[in-house]
């Protein structure tokens, strides 16, 4: 039997990593907002966010940039820099076969 996979959660919080989950993620020393777009184990399974025994939860940001951050694999939680806003609703999940990062795999 399979074992069931771990509830992945924010870095210092009990809440669960859930698609459409409304975030504000440090990148390059700005806060920036965003919606989870892809939790593994909850999304279809996409090659590039689930690799070599590491996974990352992806977050599309409001001007339409993506981030990827990985998930510890030990503790099952994100880094500090991503911080829990509110629930919401994922309009658009990332596709099992998306190319999150563009054709050429950079931001």
């Amino acid at each position: 039997m399979a074992e069931p996979k771990r509830a992945i959660h924010y870095s210092n919080s009990t809440d669960d990593v859930r698609l459409g989950d409304s975030v504000e993620i440090k990148v390059l020393f700005r806060r920036q907002h965003g919606r989870v777009v892809y939790v593994p184990g909850a999304s279809c399974r996409n090659p590039q966010m689930e690799y070599g025994g590491l996974s990352d939860v992806g977050i599309r940001l409001d001007d339409g940039s993506f981030v990827a951050t990985v998930v510890d694999p030990e503790t099952f939680r994100l880094k500090r820099s991503v911080v829990f806003v509110g629930r919401g609703r994922c309009e658009s999940p990332l596709q099992a076969q998306e190319e999150p990062f563009g054709d050429d795999g950079v931001l």
